[in-house]
Protein backbone atom coordinates (compact mmCIF):
# COMPACT_ATOMS: atom_id res chain seq x y z
CA UNK A 1 0.00 0.00 0.00
CA UNK A 2 1.23 3.62 -0.74
CA UNK A 3 1.29 6.28 1.69
CA UNK A 4 -1.55 8.12 -0.87
CA UNK A 5 -3.27 4.90 -0.59
CA UNK A 6 -3.30 5.15 3.00
CA UNK A 7 -4.23 8.97 2.71
CA UNK A 8 -7.24 8.48 0.25
CA UNK A 9 -8.57 5.48 2.44
CA UNK A 10 -7.96 7.69 5.51
CA UNK A 11 -10.13 10.47 4.20
CA UNK A 12 -13.34 7.95 2.87
CA UNK A 13 -13.19 6.52 6.36
CA UNK A 14 -13.61 9.78 8.22
CA UNK A 15 -16.81 10.29 5.75
CA UNK A 16 -15.61 12.28 2.98
CA UNK A 17 -16.29 9.57 -0.29
CA UNK A 18 -16.55 11.25 -3.34
CA UNK A 19 -13.09 12.35 -4.86
CA UNK A 20 -13.60 16.60 -5.55
CA UNK A 21 -14.38 16.55 -2.07
CA UNK A 22 -11.08 14.38 -1.07
CA UNK A 23 -8.85 15.97 -3.49
CA UNK A 24 -10.39 19.67 -1.64
CA UNK A 25 -9.40 18.49 2.14
CA UNK A 26 -6.23 17.31 0.83
CA UNK A 27 -5.26 20.58 -0.90
CA UNK A 28 -6.81 22.32 2.10
CA UNK A 29 -4.73 20.33 5.16
CA UNK A 30 -1.40 20.36 3.19
CA UNK A 31 -1.16 16.94 2.60
CA UNK A 32 -0.52 17.37 -1.22
CA UNK A 33 3.23 19.14 0.04
CA UNK A 34 4.52 15.24 0.84
CA UNK A 35 2.49 13.19 -1.63
CA UNK A 36 2.07 13.75 -5.61
CA UNK A 37 -1.60 14.36 -5.79
CA UNK A 38 -3.05 14.81 -8.81
CA UNK A 39 -6.90 14.65 -9.84
CA UNK A 40 -6.15 12.04 -12.33
CA UNK A 41 -3.97 9.80 -9.95
CA UNK A 42 -6.78 10.19 -7.15
CA UNK A 43 -9.11 8.48 -9.46
CA UNK A 44 -6.66 6.19 -10.66
CA UNK A 45 -5.78 5.22 -7.22
CA UNK A 46 -9.40 4.89 -6.24
CA UNK A 47 -10.48 2.80 -9.31
CA UNK A 48 -7.05 0.93 -7.73
CA UNK A 49 -8.61 0.73 -4.38
CA UNK A 50 -11.53 -0.62 -5.31
CA UNK A 51 -10.06 -3.19 -7.29
CA UNK A 52 -8.59 -4.55 -4.47
CA UNK A 53 -11.85 -4.78 -2.41
CA UNK A 54 -10.64 -1.76 0.18
CA UNK A 55 -13.59 0.69 -1.17
CA UNK A 56 -17.03 -0.08 -2.77
CA UNK A 57 -18.50 2.86 -5.09
CA UNK A 58 -21.98 3.43 -6.11
CA UNK A 59 -23.62 6.39 -7.92
CA UNK A 60 -25.37 9.02 -6.38
CA UNK A 61 -27.77 11.54 -8.14
CA UNK A 62 -28.82 14.84 -6.64
CA UNK A 63 -31.99 16.07 -8.06
CA UNK A 64 -30.85 17.40 -12.15
CA UNK A 65 -27.09 17.28 -11.42
CA UNK A 66 -25.31 14.50 -12.68
CA UNK A 67 -24.69 11.43 -10.72
CA UNK A 68 -21.67 11.35 -8.80
CA UNK A 69 -19.26 8.34 -7.49
CA UNK A 70 -19.43 7.70 -3.81
CA UNK A 71 -17.01 5.58 -2.18
CA UNK A 72 -16.97 4.09 0.95
CA UNK A 73 -14.66 1.41 2.99
CA UNK A 74 -15.38 -2.02 2.71
CA UNK A 75 -14.43 -4.94 5.89
CA UNK A 76 -10.94 -5.34 4.20
CA UNK A 77 -10.43 -1.66 3.89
Amino acid sequence: MTLNDALILSYIKRGIGYGYNILSHVKASGSDEWVNFSRAGLYKTLDKLEKNGLVKKKLVRDKDRPAKKVYSITDSG
